[in-house]
């Protein structure tokens, strides 16, 4: 899993606001409109969803989401774990129906 790749394709994405631009996290808000694209750019790196899913989330995917706000009903995480390193991308809707944030993350052990 190469996540500056992910990452610098996740960038093409025309975000309305960029809130976190660094070297292992990029955060940003995006609309509806462009959810198809970044769905399908975290299936093709990290897999089908970890949440929602029918398989409970792992203690060790818990651990490393919580200072990221974590996950909640409504949202989804995409999670790869390989090695002593984790990559994942959360989305969270937001009350309006129309705009989702991006938190995408690369924690190395």
């Amino acid at each position: 899993m190469d996540f500056s790749e992910l990452k610098k394709q996740v960038q093409g994405v025309n975000f309305g606001e960029i809130r976190v631009d660094a070297e292992n996290c990029f955060e940003a808000v995006t609309t509806n409109e462009d959810m198809g694209t970044l769905t399908a750019l975290m299936e093709k790196f990290l897999g089908p969803p970890a949440f929602p899913s029918a398989a409970p989330l792992s203690s060790a995917m818990q651990t490393t989401i919580k200072n990221y706000g974590g996950i909640s009903d409504g949202q989804t995480l995409y999670y790869l774990s390989q090695g002593n390193s984790a990559v994942f991308a959360m989305f969270w809707p937001w009350g309006d129906k129309t705009h989702v944030t991006l938190k995408l993350v690369q924690q190395r052990g």
